[in-house]
């Protein structure tokens, strides 16, 4: 991955602080791989921790706090399970309903 999507936690925030880069771009980007990666569950498979364990890290996007800040949940599998947490996320998805900015304000945590 490039771009935002390719930089880590330390490197956004130090983009953000500079000026260089801004937070709605980042929710931006984030978004759109989603909707580009799994447009039927809304995760993304991440491999920032899976990068070090190897093991497969979906996160799935599941409302907002009272500051609207987004708040995901993070599924981390066994290595070689890659079904396992996507599977999960699937479930997820299903409880919670279609992913949308006016459902995340309605779900409470």
């Amino acid at each position: 991955m490039t771009g935002v999507l390719g930089m880590g936690p330390l490197e956004i925030a130090r983009a953000i602080a500079a000026g260089e880069l801004s937070s709605e771009a980042v929710v931006a980007a984030h978004l759109a791989r989603i909707e580009s990666v799994n447009p039927l569950i809304h995760a993304v498979v991440r491999t920032d921790a899976g990068r070090l364990t190897g093991q497969p890290v979906v996160v799935v996007p599941w409302t907002t706090s009272p500051e609207g800040l987004p708040i995901a949940v993070q599924i981390v599998g066994r290595g070689w399970e890659d079904h396992v947490p996507l599977a999960a996320a699937a479930a997820l998805e299903r409880s919670r309903g279609p992913w949308t900015q006016a459902s995340l304000r309605a779900v409470s945590v």
